[in-house]
């Protein structure tokens, strides 16, 4: 997840008129300065996570008036008024960027929370829903140093390259553990609402994961993540962090910058279960990130097609993205293929470098 500082991209500020009204009602909130920092619409450049966190805030807000959700923003207001932690305010937002892409899978049939206490948003559609929102936070060693004076090889231009973690870097005084900045991103992903007290066995569970904090996520870093394997630059390559904490199982190897070429990294091996195995009660987990949403099943629950085909109804849900069962059948042999397609390849490279 290394990054050079992104040219960003300047913005219409005129379409935030919901937002606008927002900060006036907060304009005397405790977490002031950390709020107007989230809702910067002014902000001349915004880089993508920045301006689609801020469009996703600015389509829910349009949800104030309905009758079911009105209760709920007055709720959640008075929450951000008061609200002293940084980490809870993220939350917070990040259940509000949540809702309209909820209300747009389920409309009048989804019942935001009554109380601060419960899931977050149940919904009954023939089916019952628990949907409960997560927004990882910024880890505390989440930026490396700046390197700085960095010259390309094609231009004069210095530049500056940092390498950002947003899950926290990996610790280096495990021994014989190979620990790298994928296994740790993987490791924390699946750590996500682990005590799953929220979900209930006869309802349809699913766990919205928002990747649109701007404070957590400054740059699009987590894009690609969702893939199996990912191809960098001069051969190298990576496992999706996304993809393994969820399909990941105890023993897997978790590969950061690979290749056969290069008297490659050991990878991490896996110490733990993905997210979506044998003894979870979550059947869906949905991430949100900029311009797309992305669905994974859980292949060991049994699930109605009904619920599968629901879960492509998210505004910007990308099918070719996501691992459902859309096929009805044969749905956790293709993970347990992709796997051995994946360990196949490495050890060819291995076998020919």
């Amino acid at each position: 997840m290394r990054e050079r500082n992104a040219r960003r991209v300047k913005k219409d500020n005129t379409m935030f008129e919901n937002i606008t009204l927002l900060k006036k009602e907060l304009d005397e909130a405790v977490n002031k300065p950390y709020i107007w920092e989230l809702l910067n619409v002014a902000k001349e450049y915004k880089s993508n996570v920045e301006d689609f966190s801020l469009q996703k805030i600015e389509n829910s807000l349009r949800l104030r008036n309905n009758e079911m959700c009105s209760e709920w923003f007055a709720r959640k207001v008075d929450d951000l008024k008061r609200e002293k932690n940084k980490k809870n305010c993220s939350s917070l937002f990040g259940e509000i960027r949540a809702i309209d892409n909820c209300y747009s899978v389920w409309y009048n049939k989804l019942l935001p929370s009554q109380k601060d206490e419960g899931p977050d948003f149940l919904a009954e559609d023939g089916l019952s829903w628990i949907i409960e929102v997560n927004t990882p936070s910024e880890a505390a060693d989440a930026k490396s140093e700046i390197e700085k004076n960095c010259k390309s090889q094609r231009s004069p231009i210095n530049f500056e390259i940092q390498e950002i973690c947003p899950f926290g870097t990996p610790p280096n005084s495990r021994k014989d553990k190979h620990d790298n900045v994928q296994g740790e991103a993987v490791s924390k992903i699946a750590q996500i609402k682990q005590d799953e007290h929220q979900f209930k066995e006869d309802k349809i569970n699913v766990l919205y994961v928002d990747l649109l904090d701007p404070i957590a996520f400054p740059l699009n870093i987590m894009d690609e993540q969702y893939s199996p394997l990912i191809a960098g630059n001069n051969g190298f390559f990576t496992s999706g962090a996304i993809w393994w904490a969820m399909y990941g199982k105890k023993r897997d190897p978790i590969w950061c910058e690979y290749a056969g070429w290069w008297g490659a990294r050991l990878p991490y091996i896996m110490e733990f279960n993905g997210k979506l195995n044998k003894k979870s009660k979550i059947d869906f987990v949905v991430f949100s990130l900029p311009s797309k949403t992305i669905v994974f099943q859980n292949p060991y629950r049994k699930i109605p097609p009904k619920a599968i085909l629901t879960m492509t109804k998210w505004n910007d849900f990308s099918l070719n993205e996501s691992w459902l069962d859309v096929g009805f059948g044969c749905f956790r042999k293709k993970i347990v293929l992709k796997k051995l397609e994946i360990h196949r390849f490495i050890k060819a490279m291995e076998k020919n470098k």
